[in-house]
């Protein structure tokens, strides 16, 4: 399906080609490196900020390497104005966006075989949030986690990571972030305990007692009342 995004008076047309999680097959390590080399290297010549995310900053700082069964490559970014005034550079040097989600998210793939998600980092605009969070990946974190930028060595490149990355990569994957986790174990470990306590109190209950009786008993429990 054809998208328009209109920036500063210009018309930026693409195919808009939503990646599902469900359909969405296994990226092979040499696709994934294509892209993240591909990307980083286009990022740096148009002056385009980024730093890794999610599970591509975990398998990076942890295994350096991708996460096997992974199916996507992600970054995030906090210009969303320079990554737009740079999608027609990016396109005509191959890296074409196949998804826009203003303030939250942009995709983008070299070919069919897979993709890369740009999360934005925005300033969360409800308040009490507004005073000391970020929003990203649709949820809060705090503005401590995203203090500066440093750069690891990861597929042949200068890849640059959060400052201090094992604090945000703990605050999504927990304390036993270093331990591969199974599929049914899988989950983020995100968001400030106010979101909870303001937006949704049964969400409060549910990270009180995944607390008291440890993550991995939680998820026993659960996948046997989803039976």
């Amino acid at each position: 399906m054809k998208k328009i995004i209109f920036n500063k008076g210009k018309i930026f047309e693409f195919e808009e080609s939503i990646p599902s999680l469900k359909d969405a097959p296994t990226i092979t390590h040499e696709d994934a490196t294509t892209l993240l080399q591909k990307t980083n290297d286009l990022f740096q010549r148009f002056n385009i900020p980024y730093m890794l995310s999610s599970g591509t900053l975990l398998g990076a700082i942890r295994d350096n390497d991708f996460i096997k069964g992974d199916f996507d490559v992600d970054i995030q970014t906090n210009n969303e104005q320079v990554l737009l005034d740079n999608l027609q550079n990016l396109y005509d040097n191959g890296l074409k966006l196949v998804r826009a989600e203003k303030n939250e998210l942009y995709s983008f793939r070299l070919n069919d075989n897979c993709y890369i998600d740009v999360y934005i980092i925005s300033k969360a605009r409800k308040f009490p949030w507004s005073l000391y969070c970020y929003k990203v990946h649709d949820c809060y974190l705090p503005k401590s986690l995203f203090t500066g930028v440093e750069f690891v060595d990861f597929v042949n490149r200068r890849i640059p990571v959060p400052k201090n990355p094992i604090k945000l990569i703990k605050w999504w994957y927990g304390k036993d972030w270093r331990i591969p986790a199974d599929k049914n174990s899988y989950y983020y470990h995100y968001d400030v305990w106010s979101h909870y306590i303001f937006v949704n109190p049964k969400d409060t209950i549910k990270q009180i007692i995944r607390r008291l009786i440890g993550n991995k008993t939680y998820l026993a429990i659960k996948s046997k009342f989803k039976k």
